[in-house]
C-alpha cells in the first residue's frame, strides 16, 4: 500500500462526492482521501486539459473494477513540459486482489480506444 506523494500537503476540495487536489504539477481526483494506491499502473499522455483526462479516465477506471469489492479509484497526473504522466488505480480494502487485476488496469491505460476517447473529449477546451 502507498500514499501518493504527488501532492504532498495539497489541500483537498470535495466536489460532487470526489476529492481534488492540485500541488506542484500535479493532480490528484479520488473518492476517499488521503489517496492510496494499493494497485496501479502509469503511462503517459500528451498535453491536454488534466481535469478532463482525469475525469475521462476514472469513469471507465470504475466501470472496468467496479466488480473488485472495496475498490476506491484514484488517478494522479502530473504535469511535465512535454507530456503528461498518468497514474491510475486505487484502493482495494481488505478484499484479495485477484492477479489479473494488474492486468486489466495496464491494458485499460494502454487501450487505443479508451485513449483516442480520452484525448478527445479531454482536448476539448485546450489545456489546463
Amino acid at each position: 500500500m502507498t500514499k501518493t506523494d504527488d501532492i504532498a500537503g495539497a489541500e483537498p476540495v470535495l466536489r460532487h462526492g470526489w476529492y481534488w487536489a492540485e500541488a506542484d504539477g500535479a493532480l490528484v481526483h479520488t473518492r476517499h482521501w488521503p489517496p492510496r494506491f494499493d494497485i496501479s499502473a502509469e503511462g503517459t499522455f500528451p498535453r491536454v486539459s488534466s481535469r478532463k483526462l482525469a475525469v475521462a479516465i476514472r469513469q471507465d477506471l470504475w466501470r472496468k473494477m467496479k466488480r473488485l469489492r472495496g475498490f476506491s479509484p484514484v488517478v494522479t497526473i502530473t504535469h511535465n513540459d512535454e507530456f503528461f504522466s498518468v497514474r491510475i488505480g486505487g484502493r482495494v480494502g481488505k478484499a484479495a486482489v485477484p492477479e489479473s487485476v494488474q492486468t486489466m488496469l495496464e491494458d485499460l491505460l494502454t487501450s487505443p480506444t479508451h485513449r483516442a476517447a480520452w484525448r478527445k473529449w479531454a482536448g476539448r477546451g485546450g489545456a489546463a
